[in-house]
Order: structure tokens, then C-alpha cells, then sequence
């Protein structure tokens, strides 16, 4: 149907999908807005707001340590160095190397390593600085990633030592990070290694050399426009200018960089401006300026002092509000902690309270299956004890009087042989002919129940002509029909032939003919014809004898064992041999049917399949 439930289901899972991923990419946008927020407030020196911006960026992501995540936290460190909150820096940077190597990202490892480098820099601990630096790359590896961070450990350990007053080693630093920038063409190392090299060079009195580098090295950032670099660069430019004793130069240099930085509130920066335009106009000997840009210096270095204690009320003013953050973020945590625990036992009981169910269901499952097992054994020893006790009635009754009697009668004839008339002997002899017969017939019957019952009987089908079978269990009771003067008639059987087993097609029809014989009253008759169709053969044996009740006929092939009724001349029999009838006929793909009336006779219907020549010829089959 066009709105079935499981229509409006696929819809509706549909319509979920789409706002949860609308829903994903909404707050993805929001973190991204919150990071580019944060590194505006970086970039423009606003440090409290970047610190809370980069703390709620992080907040919101601590689920993901990714690159990203590492990155931001790496800035957010960056960002507290800068407001001095130097412990909580060092602790972050820690974070971020120690989790990009777990990552094997060694670039953003690298960048954290040369950040704490840095820390202990600011913080005047050399040696920690130095051995930060030198733990970097231990294997060289031909990437452009990997030659711009050896290049930066290269410049940083020139910067520490300058710092320590080591020259020589700074030189050499510098030029292995020059060689590695020029060779990879990193273009943004070039122009410090240059400047680091100015210094060095000043601070050795080679000037001209010195006056080289720091030319180059503000060409190259003028170039890129960067303008703190150049800014810095002109500053010991003039500096060198003021030590050769060209001021001149030195004022010009330093004007001009005032007016570039007349929208920038730099104030360390222009404090070593006015320095320099001091010891300028000092050699000049133009007092006046000298005492002017003392005062301009004196102005700068107290707006630093004062963005410096700024700074620091910020930083006391961003630790107080993040520490209510954080509190309320720790309380927060502990709810949900709580939360979390409780849910946890909900689910833990839940879970051992269904363990408990299904065990008992289980339990109950394996226990009735048990129970089943126990009543099919307990039916199947039942059976086994009635089948025994039955077979050893058979044999101590039904089989004991035959013998019995056979063995009466050959005593009488032995005693008797010299004085019966010839008729007498023949009648003696018959009557012993008859009684081996019928114990032969009940013996064959107690093996092949005996063998059906426990599932041993083998059949061998083969190609059997059925009408020679009915033919000879005629022949064979020819006697037997004669002395009660039953006239047996077989129509048309002609050659008839079945894929069956012969032994068990014989024993089918010897027990049926002679039950109809022995139910068959003197003078009696019994009549054996058959019918065929493309698939199977009928062998119908009828009688005109006593009948049977329908109560009887419902139980003739019953597994129960019947109690066999007396012939019309006080015959006996053992009960078996319909019950074995219809279980030779099933193992052979066929079956066994009665019509009776009550004093017209019975007819019983053997039905076999036909033979067919692509049959196999002859088939052995265990059942």
C-alpha cells in the first residue's frame, strides 16, 4: 500500500538522515566560526578573548583528538605564554607533542616541541631550550616538511645563543639553517638567517658584513611586506649606523619607520626607536632632540609597563573566569558522571536480570528436552519389552503346539508304522507335511518381524515377475485349499513385473492367501487376479469367507500385535503376519489395502511399483 507503516518507516528514516546530517554540519560550521573567531582575536593581540574563545572551541571537541584538535590546542597554549600563564602553557604544549607522536603527525610534534624550546627561552632557562631543540630529528629525511623545521630548530638555536653571548656557535647555526632555506627554497628562513647573521657579525666589529646581511635580510621582508620583521630589521640597522658614526643615516631610517608604524601601538618597539634616535642625535650633538626623544622613549617604556600590568590584570581577570568555567564545567562533569554510573547500573541489572531469564528459559528448554528424550527411550523400552514379551508368547504358545503336535504325530507313526493300511500311513503324512509348513511360515514371519522391528531388514529390488510369485504360493497351498475344498482360481496372470524385493513380495502373499484360506469355510472360494497403470501393479486376493467387522479392519496393521482370531477349521495363528504385510510393502514403495463385509469375504490390494527398464537392475537398500 502507497502509506503503509513500513512506507511511512523509510520515510520517515529518510527524513531523519537528513536532519541529523544537516543538524552535524550546522554545529560543524558553528566550531569552525568559534575557531576562525578565536585566531582574529590572536592576530589582533586580543589574548583574553582568543584564550576563552580557544577554550570553548576545545570544550566542545574534547571527544576527537584529531590534527585539528591538537592544532587548536597548541594556539590556546600559545595564547597563555603570551598572557604569562607559562605552567599551564608548558603543560599544553606537552599535550600536543606528546599526543601528534601517538598520531604520527611529526610535523604538529615538531611545531610543540619548538614551542616549549621556546617557553624556556622567554623563561631564561637555556640548557632546558638547548637539549628541547637538540632531541629533534634524529634520522634526516629528504622532504621540504622536514628541511623548513630543521631549518627553524637551526634558527632558534642561533637566537639562544646569541642570548648566552656564544657567537661563534651562533654563526655556524645560521648558516646550516641559510643552506637548508636556499637549497629547499624556503623563503621565509632566509631573511632571519640573514638578520641573525648581522648581529653576529656586529657583535664581532665586522661591520661591513654585518651591514650586508641586515640590508638583505630587510629587502627580502619589505618584499613579502612584512612589516614587524623589517620594522626590527631597520632597528639594527640604525643601530649599526650609530656605531660607524653615520647618524645622519641612522635618523633617516628611523624616521621613516615612525611613520609606518604611526597606526601601531607597539610600544616596545618604538621605546628602541626613540633609543636609537637618542644615541643619533647624541653624536649629532643636537641636545634638544637628544632630550625630546628621551621623553618620547620614557613615554614608551611607561605605556609598556602599563600594557604590561594590563596585561597582567587581564590574565588574573581570564584565570578567575576560567576557573568559574572550569568549576561549573567540573560540576557539570560530576552530574553527569553520576548520571553516567547510575545508567550503567540500570544496564548492568537489566543486563543480568535478562542473563537470568534467558538461563532459566534455557534451563527450562534443556530440562523439557530431557524430559522428551527420557519418554522417547521410556516408549521405545516399552515397546522393546512388549515386542519381546510378545515374541516369547509366540514362541512358548503359538510355536510350542504346532511342534508339539508334529512331534505327537510322528511318535504315533512311529509306534503305528506296521500296522497302518496304506490310506492311514498317507493320511499321517500329510497332516506332518501340513503342520512343518505352518511352522515353517511362522518361523519365517517371527525373523522378519524380529529383523523389520529393529530396523535390519535389508531389501534387494530387482526386476520380479509378479504372477510367477502368486503362482507358486498357489502351488504351495494346494494341499492345504484341497483338504478344506476351496477352489483357488487364478485369472490372467500373465508375466507381471515389479521393482521390488522378491523374499518380501513372497512373504506378503503367502501370509494374505493364507489367511484367506484359513478364513475360508469348506467349499469356499479364493480368487487371485490383477490390473496395472503406467506406474504401478495391483495383485487383489479375495475370498468369500467369514468377512471382518470395520472395528477389526481399522486395526489390522496397528504396530499393537492383534490377537489372531481361529480359522474356519480351528486354524491358529500368530498376529504377525498383516502387521509384517504392511511394513515389507512400505520398505518396497508400496502398500497393502482390505475392503470386507461381515459374511460375503475380503479383499485384500497388494500394490507395487512397476518395473521400468531404465530401473536400476538390481538395488541394495539398508533400512
Amino acid at each position: 500500500m502507497k502509506n503503509s507503516p513500513l512506507s511511512l518507516l523509510i520515510k520517515l528514516g529518510k527524513y531523519s538522515s537528513s536532519i541529523f546530517l544537516l543538524f552535524s554540519f550546522l554545529c560543524v560550521q558553528a566550531q569552525n566560526e568559534l575557531s576562525e573567531q578565536a585566531d582574529s582575536c590572536f592576530a589582533n593581540a586580543d589574548y583574553a578573548q582568543a584564550l576563552e574563545k580557544y577554550t570553548e572551541w576545545l570544550r566542545n571537541n574534547d571527544v576527537m583528538y584529531d590534527s585539528t584538535y591538537l592544532e587548536n590546542l597548541r594556539k590556546l597554549a600559545r595564547t597563555e605564554e603570551l598572557l604569562f600563564q607559562y605552567e599551564n602553557a608548558l603543560r599544553h604544549f606537552a599535550k600536543v607533542e606528546d599526543l601528534a607522536k601517538v598520531l604520527e603527525n611529526k610535523s604538529l610534534s615538531y611545531k610543540a616541541s619548538t614551542n616549549i624550546a621556546d617557553l624556556f627561552r622567554r623563561l631564561g632557562q637555556y640548557d632546558k631550550a638547548k637539549k628541547q631543540l637538540h632531541d629533534l630529528y634524529f634520522t634526516p629525511k629528504d622532504s621540504v616538511i622536514y628541511s623548513r623545521d630543521l631549518s627553524r630548530k637551526y634558527h632558534r638555536l642561533a637566537a639562544i645563543s646569541q642570548e648566552l653571548g656564544q657567537i661563534d656557535s651562533a654563526m655556524i647555526y645560521s648558516y646550516k639553517s641559510l643552506e637548508i632555506s636556499k637549497k629547499q627554497n624556503i623563503s621565509g628562513y632566509i631573511p632571519i638567517s640573514y638578520n641573525e647573521l648581522g648581529y653576529s657579525f656586529e657583535h664581532l666589529q665586522k661591520h661591513d658584513s654585518a651591514l650586508y646581511y641586515y640590508q638583505a635580510a630587510i629587502q627580502l621582508w619589505e618584499d613579502a611586506g612584512k612589516i614587524r620583521y623589517y620594522t626590527n630589521g631597520y632597528f639594527n640597522l640604525s643601530r649599526l649606523y650609530n656605531k660607524l658614526g653615520q647618524p645622519n643615516k641612522s635618523i633617516a631610517i628611523l624616521t621613516n619607520t615612525l611613520q609606518q608604524l604611526s597606526t601601531k601601538d607597539w610600544p616596545n618597539v618604538k621605546n628602541g626607536i626613540y633609543s636609537n634616535l637618542v644615541e643619533s642625535f647624541k653624536q649629532k650633538g643636537d641636545k634638544e632632540k637628544e632630550d625630546h626623544f628621551k621623553i618620547k622613549a620614557l613615554e614608551e617604556k611607561v605605556k609598556n609597563m602599563s600594557y604590561e600590568s594590563d596585561q597582567q590584570f587581564i590574565r588574573m581577570q581570564t584565570e578567575y573566569d576560567v576557573a568559574k568555567k572550569e568549576q561549573a564545567h567540573f560540576m557539570a562533569l560530576l552530574d553527569l558522571q553520576y548520571q553516567k554510573k547510575r545508567t550503567n547500573y540500570l544496564i548492568i541489572g537489566t543486563i543480568m536480570l535478562a542473563l537470568l531469564i534467558a538461563l532459566t528459559i534455557l534451563y527450562l528448554i534443556h530440562t523439557k528436552q530431557k524430559n522428551k528424550q527420557l519418554d522417547n527411550q521410556n516408549l521405545k523400552l516399552e515397546h522393546l519389552v512388549n515386542t519381546n514379551n510378545t515374541l516369547f508368547s509366540i514362541i512358548s504358545h503359538d510355536l510350542r503346539s504346532p511342534l508339539n503336535s508334529l512331534t505327537g504325530l510322528m511318535e504315533l507313526l512311529m509306534n503305528h508304522m506296521g500296522s497302518m493300511t496304506p490310506e492311514e500311513l498317507k493320511l499321517f503324512v500329510e497332516k506332518i507335511n501340513r503342520q512343518t509348513k505352518n511352522v515353517n511360515l511362522l518361523l519365517d514371519n517371527l525373523l522378519s518381524w524380529a529383523l523389520t522391528t529393529n530396523n535390519q531388514l535389508t531389501v534387494h529390488k530387482q526386476k520380479v515377475d509378479i504372477s510367477k510369485l502368486a503362482k507358486r504360493n498357489v502351488e504351495l497351498f494346494s494341499e492345504a485349499s484341497a483338504n478344506k475344498y476351496i477352489t483357488v482360481e487364478a485369472y490372467t496372470l500373465n508375466e507381471c513385473f515389479i521393482f521390488a524385493d522378491e523374499k518380501s513380495v513372497d512373504t506378503v502373499i503367502r501370509n494374505v492367501l493364507n489367511n484367506a484360506i484359513k478364513f475360508t469355510p469348506t467349499g469356499g472360494k479364493v480368487e487371485i487376479f490383477s490390473h496395472s497403470n503406467l506406474h504401478e501393479i495391483t495383485l487383489t486376493i479375495r475370498d468369500n469367507g467369514l468377512g471382518i467387522d470395520k472395528e477389526r479392519v481399522s486395526k489390522l496393521f496397528s504396530k499393537q500385535i492383534n490377537k489372531s482370531m481361529k480359522g474356519t477349521s480351528g486354524e491358529k495363528g500368530s498376529g504377525l503376519g498383516l502387521m509384517l504385510c504392511k511394513e515389507l510393502l512400505e520398505k518396497n514403495g508400496g502398500q497393502i489395502e482390505v475392503e470386507s463385509e461381515v459374511g460375503k469375504g475380503t479383499s485384500f490390494h497388494i500394490t507395487l511399483p512397476l518395473y521400468k527398464e531404465k530401473e536400476t537392475k538390481r538395488v541394495s537398500e539398508a533400512i
